[in-house]
């Protein structure tokens, strides 16, 4: 839905066209029942033109600096050119933004996959065990399983180096305005005054006993049952509060805040943040969140599930990596029945992914998001230089007949082409100055987009931008060098013809 602010129709004398600009505003409705205004110019140039018009009246002001051949031209021939070619500046500009943007994002994905696969895949064989409850920690299958694991690898010649495994119970959950965690969505009563894509305040809360944090991290912390320590994935901010309490479940005070675990592969491919909380006990921990307070009874469809995580190194070949992968996923399956008649929730889930085995599938994503970056690219780099080409062939004609009166009045060849490339630097590299600030400004996003993709190396991000920002550069003036060339033959002609 929309409605319009403004109508203008202008058109300069000779000119032969007249050009129609519509501003709007727009009302869109995402998600929930919020309005977001927007207010838009046809064509997008508006706000560039009369930002280069207002600069170029701010120079006619400076004397000393207008009284100048080659400014006085240069200058005069910009407010007359940003009146009639404000449009075309502004598609040059929009499409070295789209070259920069995809060339950046996907360079960054395919010389970055090596890292993002092994935020996927912490090890070679990376074993999930997921249930409704702690019943296989208590009754000491889990420790039977991890056993017959182990003897898979023997019977494959494999020691399984590097090797750590915990258990962890994982719950989504919101932390409300003042300061409480709430797990359950019929519960959360601002939930629907979230704004698409904000997921600030929503988190993938993971409990880990401590005792398996030491084991893994080597540290020898202790906790009471009403202390924890956190530590905070995919979301630069820290947490604020001192204490941190789940509506129905128990209440922690943070005693420390760490910047180090291995994260597990859910977390690692979850769009929301995820808060690990490092606890004394993870029975204690979830309680109240698995079973009922006052009736002491197991609460149905809690949302939280338990996982046993075992990872190890293999250091064999590839392919034996995906055979022993498959075994023991076959093993896994074949007493999945046995396992889920051992719990009382009766749910057993389990997957064994391979590094090596899914190394394929990312390396084909990647790649081929680079190849269509490079196709796009390349397709919008043509656009953008026909558009020039025609521009400075067009204009040059145009141009023609008001040098050949500069030349008839006294002005030499060297002062027209010092004109020229005063004119044409500042013009022609306006579209490059707005597309770096695009791209300054648009980088924010692309990061959260290739953190979708496991990309968390923010110094390869931040140099491929500057290297795809470079090259381009480079490329845009080697098109300016022989558009400006071709401009200027036929501006310094007129006298000759």
């Amino acid at each position: 839905r929309g409605e319009v602010l403004a109508c203008t129709l202008s058109a300069v004398d000779g000119a032969g066209e007249a050009s129609l600009s519509v501003t709007w505003k727009l009302r869109v409705e995402v998600w929930r029942s919020v309005q977001h205004t927007v207010v838009a110019d046809a064509y997008s140039t508006l706000c560039k033109t009369q930002t280069v018009q207002t600069v170029c009246r701010l120079l006619q002001k400076n004397k000393k600096y207008y009284y100048k051949p080659n400014h006085f031209v240069s200058v005069s021939s910009m407010v007359y050119r940003m009146k009639r070619n404000g449009a075309g500046l502004a598609s040059i500009c929009i499409l070295a933004t789209m070259v920069l943007v995809m060339i950046s994002s996907t360079t960054s994905l395919y010389f970055g996959e090596e890292d993002a696969l092994a935020i996927r895949y912490p090890r070679e064989i990376n074993i999930d065990i997921s249930t409704l409850d702690t019943d296989l920690e208590k009754n000491g299958q889990m420790d039977n399983i991890i056993s017959d694991i182990k003897n898979i690898c023997k019977n494959h010649d494999v020691k399984g180096t590097d090797a750590y495994t915990y258990l962890n119970g994982m719950i989504s959950g919101m932390i409300t305005d003042d300061g409480k965690v709430e797990t359950d969505i019929n519960r959360i009563d601002n939930f629907s005054n979230i704004a698409l894509g904000d997921f600030s305040s929503v988190y993938s809360f993971i409990f880990i006993q401590v005792d398996d944090y030491n084991k893994i991290m080597g540290t020898s912390y202790t906790l009471k049952d009403d202390e924890a320590i956190i530590y905070n994935y995919r979301n630069a901010s820290r947490y604020k509060n001192n204490v941190i309490s789940f509506n129905r479940g128990q209440s922690f005070k943070i005693v420390k805040e760490t910047d180090e675990f291995v994260i597990d592969t859910n977390a690692a491919i979850s769009v929301t943040p995820s808060m690990a909380l490092i606890v004394n006990d993870i029975d204690n921990a979830t309680k109240g969140l698995t079973y009922n307070a006052t009736t002491a009874q197991k609460i149905e469809n809690t949302g939280i599930n338990f996982h046993r995580y075992y990872c190890f190194d293999t250091g064999v070949s590839p392919q034996h990596q995906i055979e022993l992968s498959k075994d023991i996923a076959n093993y896994l399956d074949g007493n999945i029945e046995k396992y889920r008649a051992d719990t009382s929730s009766r749910m057993f889930r389990s997957s064994v992914e391979s590094k090596e085995q899914n190394r394929l599938d990312f390396f084909s994503l990647y790649g081929g998001l680079f190849g269509l970056g490079i196709i796009l690219s390349i397709v919008f780099i043509f656009a953008a230089v026909l558009i020039i080409y025609y521009k400075q062939i067009s204009e040059g004609y145009e141009d023609q007949s008001r040098f050949e009166i500069m030349q008839k009045v006294g002005m030499t060849k060297n002062e027209i082409r010092k004109s020229i490339n005063s004119q044409l630097l500042t013009v022609f590299f306006l579209p490059l100055i707005f597309a770096g600030m695009h791209l300054a400004f648009a980088a924010p996003i692309i990061k959260k987009l290739l953190l979708l993709f496991n990309l968390t190396n923010l110094d390869l991000f931040i140099v491929t931008i500057l290297i795809s920002f470079a090259a381009f550069a480079l490329f845009y003036m080697i098109v300016y060098k022989i558009t400006s060339s071709a401009y200027y033959k036929i501006v310094s002609g007129a006298k000759e013809g």
